[in-house]
């Protein structure tokens, strides 16, 4: 259960953004159910078993050495229920967008710091057993500059990442004209908030931008979608209208956007159809076609 949630929580630190979700497997737990530990207690003790991080990078206390060090053999008192006793964790190394280097660098994580002060009265600020709230704090290894915070929501086995410190700037693949970088990157900033709309609606502006450009056009003159498509596709290559043209993606974005429907993957496969439309002009330009 310590490598799934150090595994999980590392894949989400640095591959998902704010509001998205990811789920703790149980199911190499449950198959070690017998008579005395059924997969029904299993699931209850793992569901709700508190959960304790520590950081085996910078920072790491004497205290923390003591706990992880007796780890295996428990944490708390006899005879404590099994849905209570502290599951403790080690907080992974994970490489993040760091905002001062403006790359994507290892940060080591830094001793865990709960939200509540452990002046207040525990008992009074405690949350519903299952649900926990947590800081964790990250630094660059490369500028050791100012820390990393994310909030991270757990719900029984569901983890959340509710929040960054710093926003997480990707980067922008190459053969996207710079131009269009600002709107790529709000389209994926959109999408990685899992607010859909906008980020259909990004897409859309990115590709009516480009072919207008391209076509010569006004940003304020107006067009029926598939009459601009119509006069993109015929100011491309023959071979990236016929193999990749952005016709389909671009009527995609506008129904998406007015229906307010389609999910993450329509919008990831739409991304991906125009990175490739990008990806083909390039070689074409590079073996000088």
């Amino acid at each position: 259960m310590r490598d799934a949630i150090q595994h999980n929580l590392k894949a989400m630190l640095e591959e998902s953004h704010l509001y998205r979700n990811r789920s703790i497997d149980l199911g190499p737990i449950l198959k070690l159910a017998d008579a005395k530990y059924t997969a029904t207690s299993l699931e209850d003790e793992f569901s709700h078993r508190p959960w304790s991080p520590y950081s085996r990078n910078r920072g790491f206390t004497s205290t923390e050495e003591s706990i992880l060090k007796h780890a295996a053999a428990g944490t708390d008192a006899l005879g404590t229920p099994a849905r209570q006793m502290r599951l403790t964790f080690i907080l992974p190394t994970v490489r993040t967008w760091c905002a001062a280097c403006k790359s994507h660098e290892l940060h080591d994580s830094i001793p865990h710091v709960e939200c509540s002060p452990y002046h207040l009265n525990h008992h009074e600020v405690r949350d519903v057993l299952g649900i926990q709230k947590f800081l964790f704090n990250y630094r660059c290894h490369r500028c050791k500059g100012e820390l990393l915070v994310f909030m991270v929501r757990r719900d029984k086995l569901k983890l959340q990442l509710c929040g960054r410190s710093r926003p997480y700037f990707p980067e922008i693949p190459v053969e996207i004209p710079k131009a269009l970088h600002a709107i790529y990157a709000h389209a994926l900033a959109a999408a990685a908030c899992n607010d859909l709309p906008a980020a259909f609606y990004h897409m859309r502006t990115l590709l009516e931008h480009h072919m207008k450009a391209v076509c010569g056009l006004q940003m304020q003159e107006q067009l029926v979608g598939s009459e601009l498509c119509e006069r993109y596709n015929s100011r491309l290559d023959p071979m990236v209208a016929e193999r990749a043209a952005l016709t389909r993606e671009f009527e995609r974005c506008s129904v998406y956007l007015h229906n307010r429907s389609g999910e993450l993957s329509d919008f990831e496969e739409i991304r991906q159809r125009v990175f490739a439309h990008f990806r083909l002009i390039k070689t074409l330009e590079s073996i000088g076609r």
